[in-house]
Formats: C-alpha cells, structure tokens, sequence
C-alpha cells in the first residue's frame, strides 16, 4: 500500500474536498431564506447533517440514491422559513432548488469519475482544503516552470505549508516534469522568480527534482494513470491534474486503493531513476544533479512508498 492506511472516515479530508461542491449552495440556502437566530440555528445544524453525509457519498456510487434523504435535510431547512402554513410555496422553491442540488451531485459524480472540468482559479480551495486534510507526506508533479506555477497558482505553496507539522513538510517532494532546457530558460528570463522558488523549497526541507518530460509521459503510461501531473496528499487519496488549455483543468480524485497505490509506486520508482536535483550555484548558475541509487531509495522512502 502506498502510505499510511486508507481511513473511509477519518480526518474529513474527503468530506471537505465534497463539502467544496455543496457548501455554497447550503450557505446560498441559509442566508437567501433564513434570517433571524432562532431560524439561523435550525438552518446551521441541517447544513452539518447536509455537509457529515459527504462522508457516506464518497463509498456509495450510486450518488443520486441518496437525493430523497438529502432532499429531507433540504426540505426541513426551506420548511424553518415557510413555517407551518404555505405547503404550495414551499414545493415551488423545493422545485426550483432541485437542478442546482442535482447539478452539485453531478460535480460530484465527475471529480470522483473521469474528471471535472473547471477554470483553473478555481484550484484554489480544493488545494487548500486538500492540505488541511493532509497528515503526511505530500508528493505534487507539475508540469509548469516556476514562473508560470507561481502566476496560475499563487498560494498554494503558502496552501503547502501552512498549519502542517514540519517535519511532515520535510518529506514533501515536488517534481517538474520539464525538460532542463526549458527550466534554463526560464531561470535566464526571471532569476529572482526561480531562485525564490528553489530557496523557498530547500527553506522548509521540500526536495525539489527535474524529470525530462518524455520520460514522465512514459512513465505515466507505463503505470497506466489519467494524467502524469497530480498531487498526493497524506497517502490518502490523489488529486489528478490535467490542463485542458484556455484557462481550463480536468481535476480528479481517486483513494489510494490497493490497485492504484501499486501504479502509483511503479511511477514514482521510473520518474526517481530519472530525476535529477535542481541546484542553484551561488545564486547564478543552475545546475541538475542526478540522483544516485542510495538518493533514490531514500526518496522513495521519505514519501513512503512500500511494496506491500
């Protein structure tokens, strides 16, 4: 298995990545019918109930075979408002409401499927609510320079660090799946971007290599994943990011089961025979130093991959 132990219904990291999808539309809900404290209250406690049964969607498929249970906590939250009285008007907001409720259910169905496409802006608080939620290592492979990592997504390295235990971050590793060419080029054209972004790394102990981006394609074919760009997050769970161009991502996410963790190994081990350190030289030379055998199985160690 890679990592720790899968837990169904641990620390809600799953829940919260779900949660993303509905929490609008419950705090829309709330605040759109609901306006005094006693009424708020009611409404707060069917938002929770709403929000806990994230945990059982994540193991059920079948999504849409929970929607007349989650229509109930639904309806009591409209019913708080309405009152007593005004059966037709409720029914008439219930079906109005009912698309968008579907619509969140579709989402779902998509991020936990073959992939939900959106504006990659949009990143921003599944990366963050990803990190909260992860209580190991994490390992991202990103096919941007760090110029352009910084401008499509400006906090999540900040995301990275904040609120985890250190030494967690310490076995964090991150890969730029770039040929050295372009990653000298890159450092050419913007040195203090570059070098803040490798010092930031070597700063909180997060190694930071080079593959070639022909033998990260390789390897992700060879291993059989939807996309060679992807986020591991606490040996729970994988985050798959394939860009779509125009300002768009296909993001999916998949538990570590036992099939996927033993893909997942066999592209790490691939990628780590190729991988080579990113140094900077005293500030004005880049440098790429490949990993000997000793580095590689400490690498694969430090993000723990086992072969059980």
């Amino acid at each position: 298995m890679f990592g720790p132990k899968v837990r169904h219904l641990g620390r809600p990291a799953l829940v919260i990545l779900f949660g993303l999808f509905i929490d609008g539309f419950v705090e829309w809900l709330i605040h759109t019918y609901v306006h005094d404290t006693k009424e708020a209250i009611a409404a707060g406690i069917a938002a929770h109930v709403f929000v806990g049964l994230g945990g059982v969607l994540v193991a059920v498929p079948a999504f849409v075979k929970l929607l007349p249970e989650i229509g109930m906590v639904w309806k009591y939250a409209v019913d708080v408002k309405a009152g007593t009285g005004g059966t037709k008007i409720k029914d008439a907001v219930i079906a109005f409401l009912r698309p968008r409720l579907q619509s969140h259910f579709h989402a779902v169905e998509e991020i936990f499927g073959k992939g939900l496409t959106i504006a990659e802006p949009e990143l921003a608080p599944l990366t963050k609510a990803a990190f909260e939620g992860c209580s190991g290592p994490y390992v991202g492979i990103d096919a941007n320079t760090p110029t352009r990592f910084r401008e499509l997504y400006p906090d999540y390295l900040e995301y990275e660090v904040a609120g985890r235990r250190p030494k967690d971050i310490r076995t964090d590793t991150r890969y730029l799946a770039l040929d050295q060419s372009v990653l000298l080029s890159n450092f050419q054209d913007d040195p203090e971007e570059f070098a803040w972004f490798c010092d930031f790394h070597q700063r909180h102990g997060i190694s930071l290599l080079q593959v070639n981006a022909g033998d990260v394609k390789a390897a992700q074919h060879r291993a059989q994943l939807p996309s060679a760009e992807l986020g591991l997050y606490g040996g729970e769970y994988a985050i798959f990011f394939d860009p779509q161009g125009e300002g768009k991502i296909k993001i999916a996410l998949h538990r570590l089961d036992a099939s996927l963790s033993k893909r997942l190994q066999l592209y790490l081990e691939v990628i780590n025979r190729k991988a080579s350190r990113i140094v900077i030289g005293n500030g004005k030379t880049l440098k790429f130093e490949r990993l000997d055998t000793s580095e590689i199985q400490s690498q694969l160690r430090r993000m723990q991959v086992s072969k059980n």
